[in-house]
């Protein structure tokens, strides 16, 4: 049995889902009678999810017979084990991976403090970077074992998005402060 798509969504397809899902919770938030910049920063934060959701989870493909007798080769549990690999060989792969990897949680770690007051201390939007990204990991892990897909679990995605996340968060922060005049209006213990 060959590998075949189940589904795939190409970039248009995922800002389609992403606006559409933004554009259904600002109208849901503004009937709730949300401010509208409220309303819009959650919106901004749901899109990102689903479009986080569709580039980590598809497109879904079956695994070959062959790909499913070498499961352990898409499972790394030691930290910077890839990250190593890739520098080494620097085939290219490095933006996409690495930096892909970070970037695409850059814009949780910002939008997390805007929508949140709890996610204005670093200690909380970290964790909240980790526990999402150990869940992508899991789920991954899951469509790995039972086939469905063959994408990789890495313990260094874990370690790149909560770094991208804690950048997001540095920016989140830096623009805070410029917007406030340059008062650093939270406390020291808020911001650890």
């Amino acid at each position: 049995m060959g590998s075949f798509v189940i589904i795939t969504l190409g970039l248009e397809g995922i800002v389609v889902l992403s606006l559409g899902v933004a554009a259904l919770w600002v109208a849901a938030r503004m009937v709730a009678r949300v401010s509208a910049r409220q309303a819009a920063t959650e919106a901004a934060l749901a899109g990102y999810l689903v479009a986080l959701v569709c580039v980590v989870l598809f497109p879904l493909r079956s695994m070959d017979a062959v790909d499913a007798a070498y499961i352990s080769a898409f499972i790394n549990l030691v930290p910077f084990h890839t990250v190593i690999e890739i520098v080494q060989d620097f085939q290219g792969q490095i933006a996409r991976q690495l930096v892909g990897n970070v970037v695409m949680f850059v814009p949780l770690g910002f939008l997390l403090p805007l929508v949140s007051m709890r996610c204005r201390r670093l200690r909380v939007t970290t964790i909240v970077a980790l526990v999402v990204s150990v869940g992508i990991e899991f789920i991954q892990l899951a469509m790995l074992l039972t086939l469905v897909s063959s994408r990789s679990v890495d313990i260094d995605d874990v370690v790149l998005n909560v770094t991208g996340a804690v950048l997001g968060y540095l920016a989140w922060r830096i623009a805070h402060v410029v917007m406030q005049g340059g008062r650093a209006v939270t406390t020291v213990e808020e911001g650890a």
